[in-house]
């Protein structure tokens, strides 16, 4: 484990969205927000922006992009040994008692077509979109909401802050508008029954 993990209370109470407003024009803002507050499942939301990697996997090729420098390298091999790899020198102390959900870590998905890189199963279907079989991005901070607390916590490496406290009551930067999207289907309804 390479450096201890920097712990801040940021607040008495519960502001996701207020946050994310104000970390909108950040890079690759993520918010794991809960809907389910008075359970245990749904007690935390996590806020991370910012990451210092992004990994995408494509035909079993993982591009590692340095978010931060700007260099990319090219990983081939089994993806979730790559990934293994990639996590490996980025893994912090935690402290004796640490509580929270959240220390750093990746925020993502992976798709259904990584299955093949788990067990061999037969292809019955044509790949007609091309989407990535994971995309990553690794965060080295985040807040931490606790909605039965209520409070806000910061977590981050060592020497790091807690991003300014935006204005109570939804103040914070403005979220870029989202133009109106009409869905249309591609095939008919007979079709699909």
């Amino acid at each position: 484990m390479a450096d201890s993990l920097r712990i801040e209370t940021v607040e008495q109470g519960c502001r996701p969205f207020d946050y994310l407003k104000g970390l909108a024009a950040e890079p690759h803002p993520a918010l794991l927000e809960s809907s389910l507050h008075n359970t245990h499942l749904g007690r935390y939301s996590i806020l991370c922006w910012d990451p210092f990697k992004r990994l995408t996997c494509r035909a079993g090729a993982v591009e590692v992009e340095e978010l931060r420098s700007g260099t990319r390298t090219v990983a081939r091999g089994n993806p979730l040994a790559v990934l293994s790899r990639q996590f490996e020198p980025h893994r912090l102390a935690v402290p004796e008692g640490f509580r929270l959900p959240f220390a750093g870590g990746a925020v993502g998905y992976f798709s259904y077509d990584l299955r093949h890189h788990i067990e061999k199963l037969p292809r019955q279907c044509s790949y007609d979109i091309e989407v990535p079989e994971f995309v990553l991005c690794l965060y080295d901070r985040a807040l931490i909401f606790d909605h039965r607390g209520p409070a806000t916590y910061y977590v981050g490496p060592p020497g790091s802050h807690a991003p300014a406290a935006p204005p109570k009551g939804g103040g914070g930067r403005r979220l870029p508008q989202v133009e109106g999207v009409v869905l249309h289907s591609n095939f008919r309804r007979d079709d699909y029954l």
